[in-house]
């Protein structure tokens, strides 16, 4: 139940009594699927509040997809750039060269932005190397393309881009 209040909270913008719903209900033995949920929603109530040590912290031990991707969000969200791109990574490992689905464009896409924003030049060489047949067929038509071939000089006009993907 505190769960799904959470969640309502969190859709209607209030992190601060999501924590506190995620509190008041608060169980000693859970299912591990509940658990996981409600660490996900703790974390996110957490990093929505700006306190993205503590929500780090909520989802340090568990190195699933779902808080692999809470972990890139909390380190996007707090400008840590680097460690935004290397959890990135951790995703976008199994991607194919060959294609990418526009879920994985987008993924990739952030990815790229992390680096080109912690100034990794190599990173985004890498990127462009390991894509570049994908990004000939891309899904996210030119934006993928155009930023992963971007310098650092030329990071500003894409500041769009940017803006697109924090909301």
């Amino acid at each position: 139940m505190g769960a799904r209040l959470a969640s309502i909270r969190l859709s209607n913008n209030k992190p601060l009594d999501a924590i506190a719903a995620l509190d008041a209900s608060d169980a000693e033995k859970l299912p591990e699927d509940i658990g996981k949920r409600r660490r996900l929603l703790r974390a996110e109530a957490l990093m929505r509040a700006k306190r993205y040590d503590e929500a780090l912290k909520v989802v340090e031990n568990d190195f699933s997809d779902k808080f692999d991707g809470m972990r890139s969000q909390i380190y996007w969200r707090a400008g840590r750039w680097f460690e935004a791109a290397r959890t990135l990574a951790l995703i976008t490992g199994g991607f194919s060269a060959e294609k990418l689905k526009k879920p994985e464009a987008e993924i990739l896409l952030r990815r790229s932005v992390a680096l080109g924003l912690a100034g990794d030049s190599s990173g985004m060489d890498f990127l462009r190397d390991r894509f570049g047949k994908a990004m000939e067929h891309p899904i996210e038509p030119p934006l993928l393309k155009r930023w992963l071939v971007a310098r650092k000089n030329q990071l500003p006009t894409l500041q769009h881009s940017l803006d697109k993907l924090r909301s």
